[in-house]
């Protein structure tokens, strides 16, 4: 919350009333009441007390001089085109993509109106924030390089769906369409709620066919919505080969580089919108290519994209489009941080968001869980709780705005009749007044929303003992104070909507992370350039022994390669991935999973079974629940009831993992400082003369710092086992690994069509016993129910590791390689150097003395005597090459 609230007395708020007043007189007409967030307080983080203004204008600096020496250099000159690009590439500070916050919730929670006050754009996203439709493809806004602060410039970039994610998506909606008219299998209780979702895939099939503009194509779907045209894949080879001629109708404003990518630059915001919204939303009143997007964002300058932390705005978790709600889940597991939207006056009560809250546990920890309370104002809708609280109340602020009013009354009482002044007094009272009552709602709200946030911090304890972070805000209240007037004063303050709050939260989480980047390109980068231009120009130790002992190098290096790849080829062969589950106890787990497929055949209401079995495991929120004395609120997700069988075993896995992942992370270790030795003496051992030698080596114990602090692999190793921990523990939506393994054995039992009567009494028993045998038989692959989920976990196991091991391994051997690039600088040339060549290269030489000053004076800002005492807020403005940023600085005084 925002703090204590400060009472004055009637004296004190006339003063500062009439201040305001005159204040407001003075102020440019219409535009006294624009909020303006580059006045918010920053974090505390060090990051933030950096004076990252000078210092990017010394970074800036030091580039464009060495741009501007080597002005007319030719692109032939290997060596000084590759001076000039590292130089405009260390120009600027890029802050990376470190924060991916999936922003989660039902429709209709003020997801969309949230994300437009967070990046302070009224206009930003139309579809929700306007009520005209609903969010319907995953939408991620990110930061545009190119944009000058708020800037009215906007890019879009959208990404159509893959062939397996569309065939996924339009085999769902056919098998609905199916389930309805043809399969003589819907239960009069969700008779309604079946043919809702067959009319849903029809209007997709439509969208898809472009039926309501295609006269041809709407007849040619009609002949295919037949069940011999579903059941021979006619409908399905058809759908598909329409989802790719729609896909390939924008293949004009593909991106050159990206295949089914669309691309705008440079569009004003209500422009961009009318481009993208028949991509991002689901409107009833036109048509749409939102069912086959798969991704879209949106790049624009904001503070919260300016420093890494991109919002990812999901399709709403009520969606009854299951395609939809799956790829939230999906991008839910994969993002850093979630943010859950719930309705501050309902979210104590609301299972559902307490589902999303332990599923977010779950897979980030209680650190990365941040519940937002929308539209707290509403708190006040309880007309007889806020009433009562204010009256009653004996917690501060609440008895002192009592006592101010008592006072106020009593002095308007005493005031005399018929006295201009008296008059005046009673009008300024009456004001008092009113404002005494706003600061009671306001405390009311703050003391409502402090009880439920504590509430809900308490109720997850049992699941991390650290708790999750909650905020309350009024979004609504907030995009009030950004329109150019207002008839009155909005209730709340900026600060006191939670939006500001929620947004410093957020830089706070990046700023460890941007921090090193810009400590990087200070003391790493900027030394890299210098080093290179001090190579370049030392014309008397260039030699050909350079030249041949860059072979002799390569052999070394990748022999290390060579060596680094058979540890890690040998421990995945040896069965080092351990198993799931212990032998002895793969029996009894296989029985307590076939107790939950049991369990859900019997005491439950049959159509929950049914929708279970349509939906892959998933029942509908609408049907019956399935009880038990464990879960005595019910649950509609058996997939989840098996993860909570198994889950210990993959924690155990996770607990064997670790000292497995630990021990190959020292063997890799090893064998690259052995490597390093290698060069070493290969460096020695080569026909370089003593002193060129001596360089080489010196050369060389600089690469190697960065290769040895690469070096350590563990991380990126424990990384990926806690990724396959999370693929088998956490997902809960159509493509969890649970449904994937059983998904055919579940389709396979919904669509029984022969079974005997005398044997079983009804189809829903007859299903019942032949999904219990399908769960204990071998399938093909003679594997059980429990040798299918170990063998997904193994898979998705090995592939997490050798992600990750790619990945550490293409670091160390570039680390390595730098080397090789220094020994081409100080090797002869293979081309000509003309008279204006080597006068560039004495330019440079002349120059380095200047720029090692320079480099030295912007490594001395992050010292902690440089640190800022005071927050500094910069205003900055789009600049063009060598020019420096404008900036206007407002100071603010330390809390």
């Amino acid at each position: 919350m925002t703090g204590p609230l400060t009472i004055p007395n009637f004296e004190a708020w006339r003063e500062q009333h009439n201040q305001k007043q005159q204040s407001n007189k003075r102020s440019k007409r219409g535009r006294q009441n624009v909020y303006n967030p580059t006045y918010e307080s920053l974090p505390g983080h060090k990051f933030f007390r950096l004076d990252r203004g000078a210092i990017d204008d010394e970074f800036h600096k030091i580039s464009t001089a060495v741009l501007k020496t080597l002005d007319g250099a030719r692109p032939q000159d290997k060596q000084l085109a590759a001076l000039q690009l590292l130089a405009r590439r260390l120009q600027t500070v890029v802050i990376p993509e470190t924060l991916d916050v999936a922003v989660v919730g039902e429709q209709g929670m003020g997801k969309s109106l949230a994300i437009n006050a967070l990046q302070h754009r009224p206009r930003l996203s139309t579809t929700s924030a306007s009520g005209g439709a609903c969010t319907a493809s995953a939408i991620r806004f990110c930061y545009k390089q190119d944009a000058a602060e708020y800037s009215d410039s906007f890019d879009a970039k959208i990404k159509f769906m893959t062939d397996e994610e569309l065939t996924e998506s339009i085999e769902e909606h056919i098998n609905r369409y199916y389930h309805f008219h043809f399969s003589d299998n819907v239960d009069d209780e969700t008779y309604f709620e079946d043919q809702k979702a067959a009319k849903d895939a029809e209007a997709f099939l439509e969208l898809l066919h472009n039926s309501e503009h295609d006269c041809k194509a709407a007849s040619q779907l009609k002949i295919l919505l037949t069940a011999d045209n579903i059941k021979g894949k006619n409908l399905l080879n058809a759908t598909m080969s329409m989802a790719h001629r729609r896909i390939d109708e924008t293949r004009s404003l593909w991106s050159e580089s990206e295949e089914r990518t669309i691309i705008f630059k440079d569009r004003g915001i209500k422009a961009l919108m009318e481009e993208v919204e028949q991509y991002m939303a689901m409107f009833p009143s036109m048509p749409s290519l939102w069912p086959i997007v798969q991704s879209l964002d949106i790049l624009l300058w904001s503070l919260l994209a300016k420093h890494g932390v991109n919002l990812r705005d999901l399709p709403g978790l009520n969606d009854e489009n299951q395609i939809r709600t799956a790829a939230t889940n999906a991008f839910r597991r994969k993002a850093g941080y979630e943010m859950i939207f719930a309705r501050a006056d309902r979210v104590t009560t609301d299972n559902n968001v307490h589902r999303y809250i332990r599923q977010s546990i779950k897979a980030h920890g209680a650190k990365g869980t941040i519940l937002i309370l929308t539209k707290k104002d509403e708190y006040l809708l309880d007309t007889n709780s806020a009433e009562k609280v204010i009256k009653t109340h004996e917690a501060e602020p609440f008895p002192t705005i009592r006592d101010h009013m008592a006072l106020n009354e009593k002095a308007m009482d005493k005031l005399p009749e018929d006295d201009e002044a008296a008059d005046l007094e009673y009008n300024d009272r009456q004001e008092y007044h009113a404002y005494l009552g706003n600061l009671g709602r306001l405390a009311f709200i703050q003391h409502r929303g402090e009880g439920v946030a504590a509430e809900m911090k308490d109720k997850f304890k049992e699941m991390d003992p650290v708790p999750i972070t909650v905020f309350s805000i009024s979004a609504s209240m907030y995009m009030e104070w950004m329109k150019q007037s207002h008839v009155e004063r909005p209730l709340m303050s900026p600060a006191e909507t939670g939006v500001p709050a929620v947004r410093q939260h957020l830089l706070q989480l990046c700023a460890e992370a941007n921090l090193k980047v810009y400590e990087d390109h200070a003391f790493g980068k900027m030394e890299s350039m210098l080093d290179k231009c001090r190579r370049i120009t030392d014309v008397e130790r260039k030699d050909n022994s350079y030249a041949l002992l860059r072979p002799v190098f390569a052999a070394v290096v990748a022999k290390i390669r060579e060596n680094l790849v058979n540890i890690f080829s040998q421990f995945i062969s040896n069965d080092n991935v351990d198993e799931v589950f212990e032998f002895n106890d793969r029996p009894t787990r296989q029985k307590e999973l076939l107790r939950v497929v049991d369990d859900w055949g019997y005491g439950t209401h049959w159509n929950t079974y049914r929708s279970c079995l349509m939906r892959k495991g998933i029942g509908f929120s609408a049907s019956a629940k399935y009880k038990t004395a464990e879960n005595p609120n019910g649950s509609y997700n058996w997939n989840e009831d098996q993860g909570n069988v198994i889950i210990k075993d993959v924690d155990g896995w996770r607990e064997r993992m670790d000292p497995a992942v630990s021990l190959l992370a020292r063997q890799l270790e090893e064998a690259i400082m052995s490597g390093c030795r290698d060069i070493q003496a290969c460096i020695q051992s080569s026909s370089l003369p003593a002193e060129l030698r001596t360089a080489a080596i010196q050369e060389w114990n600089g690469c190697e710092l960065n290769v040895l602090r690469l070096a350590n692999a563990e991380d990126k190793l424990q990384d990926a086992v806690n990724d396959t921990h999370q693929y088998a523990t956490t997902e809960t939506d159509i493509r969890c690994m649970n449904a994937k393994v059983n998904v055919e054995y579940y389709r396979e039992v919904y669509d029984i069509d022969n079974w005997s009567r005398s044997k079983f009494t009804s189809r829903f028993a007859a299903q019942k016993s032949m999904m219990s045998d399908v769960m204990s038989s071998p399938d093909k692959a003679g594997r059980v129910l429990i040798d299918r989920i170990e063998h997904a976990v193994t898979l998705r196991s090995r592939q997490d590791l050798e992600g990750a091991f790619d990945g550490f391994l293409a670091e160390v051997i570039k680390a390595a390689e730098a080397f090789d690039e220094h020994l081409s600088d100080l090797a002869p040339l293979d081309y000509d150097l003309t008279d204006s060549d080597r006068q560039l290269r004495e330019d440079v030489l002349r120059r380095i003395p200047e720029l090692e000053r320079m480099v030295a004076d912007v490594r001395a800002k992050f010292s902690d005597e440089a640190l800022l005492t005071q927050q500094v807020v910069l205003f900055t403005r789009h600049r063009e090459e060598g020019e420096p940023a404008a900036k206007r600085i407002k100071v603010d005084a330390d809390e």
